[in-house]
């Protein structure tokens, strides 16, 4: 299962551009199964455990495939390398320092509890479900689109979140807006117009192909725009 998550979910994200949306569903899914593991150990119930396994292995593995892509998303294609060197450092000590306190606890689980197996690891997935709701909660706030970094906020945001079907959720104090695509698309604009009247020190030359529009200025600024998403670059 944690091989087809990795062909899969990546998959899907690619299709649908949604990347975030799916990684928090990942973690919360395997947060939902972590939950219920022990209930289904504690009444002995087979088919339940092995559905939990799976599910957790699959969403796991493919969380997993989409961190390359999440990291192009967020640091650009050039910066994954290093980006990526960095999370599997991150998770080669992880699964080293877990397993050790997974082996400790299951060894103390199972001293206290000599006759029931069920009960070798309860605790251990109650802990472990800690941290995968930690990194949920985590996720919610990485603006892992570019709109969602560049685009100014609205007086009394507190919080954005780009749905999966690509549309920005606005919450400003007690209200949440969905924008529609020609909302967002109109202050992007705006905001692109804002840097286009920068100070520049040179003439600003545009360029067209079929990738896009880039403006070139003497001031380090370019703006291009692809697919009516937009990528800015400030140097």
């Amino acid at each position: 299962m944690n091989l087809l998550g990795r062909l899969i979910l990546p998959l899907i994200s690619d299709l649908l551009g949604a990347r975030k949306p799916l990684y928090c569903l990942s973690l919360a899914v395997q947060a939902i199964c972590l939950g219920c593991l022990p209930s289904a150990l504690a009444n002995h119930s087979f088919g339940g455990t092995l559905a939990c396994a799976f599910i957790i292995g699959f969403f796991y593995g493919g969380g997993f495939g989409m961190i390359p892509a999440f990291l192009a998303d967020q640091f650009g294609a050039k910066n994954v390398g290093a980006t990526h060197g960095v999370i599997l450092t991150a998770w080669a000590i992880a699964a080293v320092c877990g397993g050790l306190i997974f082996t400790a606890v299951y060894n103390a689980q199972s001293h206290i509890y000599p006759n029931d197996v069920s009960m070798w690891y309860n605790l251990d997935f109650r802990w472990i479900l800690a941290p995968v709701l930690f990194s949920f909660l985590l996720s919610l706030f990485i603006p892992a689109n570019l709109r969602d970094r560049k685009l100014p906020r609205a007086p009394g945001e507190t919080f954005r979140y780009r749905f999966i079907n690509g549309r920005l959720i606005r919450f400003t104090g007690c209200k949440v807006h969905m924008l529609t695509a020609a909302e967002e698309e109109a202050e992007w604009q705006t905001y692109l117009a804002g840097l286009s009247n920068l100070p520049q020190s040179k003439p600003v030359e545009v360029v067209s192909s079929e990738y896009g529009h880039s403006r070139h200025s003497g001031n380090g600024v370019d703006l291009f725009s692809q697919n009516g998403l937009g990528k800015v670059h400030v140097y």
